[in-house]
């Protein structure tokens, strides 16, 4: 008979069964939100992200306003991707990145509300990353039509780097999120799968915040334009009047380069007279015939005409 009691049992089974070698210690898996703490994290990034975007976009605003020259809209990739100049400015392709944005965007963030997979410290320092990132990429969407009224589209960097760059608030806050996440990691034991996914969640968003970045165009007044020809001749000649007659004054030394041609006509376009005057000319009174109707400056450098004088009796 056999016996059936527990003691023996270890014995038969080392007997006639294959050796077993001793059980691993079980990894902990990714954990995942239950729905009340899903809520709750959502609702922590939610104010994470309103904080961000509140203090980003009102000194984006404010710095816009009082610190003429000294604020760039990045609107191009052409500095942070040159291999791609223009992607993110131009009106189609740039509508597709900020479509691939807002997605990327949405699903990190999905993300964030149901991973508890790392503590709290990282969690918040993925948030201050992921809201720091949406709040330019808003800006850049959106936001610079309030912020930067009369720019192209793009984020509003205002804080000088050095004299060698620009950026915000919202990328400072990225650069505090980034060193909060490393040390999170470095200091605590997380599941291996954990760090794989944060590893490429950071991995997506570099990316997607070099999309937000590069070109700029700043908020200096426009330098003025420059004068026409027209402009300088009207401010290099004068028609006045001596005695019953009519002369054409020259009242400074004309810009350099001017070789122009001054002709006097009828009241039939015929010439009356011609005088051609060099940069280096110190002719200062040209008498006009009598008879003289119009009289026409020609820039001889390219044959641009203007009407210094109509309608003379």
């Amino acid at each position: 008979m056999v016996d059936l009691g527990t003691a023996g049992l270890p014995g038969e089974a080392r007997r006639f069964g294959p050796a077993l070698a001793p059980s691993p210690t079980p990894r902990e898996p990714m954990r995942v939100e239950s729905s009340p703490t899903s809520m709750l994290r959502a609702g922590q990034l939610a104010a994470v992200l309103v904080a961000v975007v509140a203090v980003d976009w009102g000194t984006k605003a404010m710095a816009w306003r009082l610190l003429p020259g000294r604020v760039i809209i990045n609107a191009d990739t052409s500095g942070a991707i040159p291999v791609l100049p223009g992607l993110v400015s131009h009106w189609v392709l740039g509508a597709v990145v900020d479509a691939a944005v807002l997605l990327l965007l949405v699903i990190s963030g999905a993300w964030l509300t149901r991973v508890a997979a790392f503590g709290g410290l990282a969690w918040t320092g993925a948030a201050l990353v992921w809201a720091g990132i949406a709040s330019n990429a808003m800006d850049r969407w959106i936001g610079h039509l309030w912020l930067a009224p009369g720019s192209r589209r793009g984020a509003v960097d205002w804080i000088d780097v050095a004299n060698r760059a620009a950026i915000n608030l919202a990328d400072v806050t990225i650069g505090v999120g980034l060193v909060l996440v490393i040390s999170a990691l470095a200091a605590t034991r997380i599941p291996r799968r954990a760090r794989a996914a944060v590893a490429i969640g950071v991995a997506l968003l570099i990316p997607v915040s070099m999309l937000t970045a590069g070109g700029s165009a700043s908020n200096a007044p426009p330098p003025p334009a420059a004068a026409t020809f027209g402009q300088q001749a009207r401010a290099t000649l004068l028609v006045g009047s001596k005695y019953q007659g009519r002369r054409v004054v020259w009242r400074q030394p004309p810009p350099l380069g001017w070789n122009v041609t001054v002709d006097a006509v009828d009241a039939q376009d015929r010439i009356l007279a011609q005088w051609h005057l060099l940069t280096e000319s110190k002719v200062g009174v040209l008498e006009l015939p009598k008879g003289t109707h119009a009289i026409y400056v020609t820039l001889d450098a390219t044959g641009e005409v203007m009407v210094l004088a109509n309608g003379l009796s």
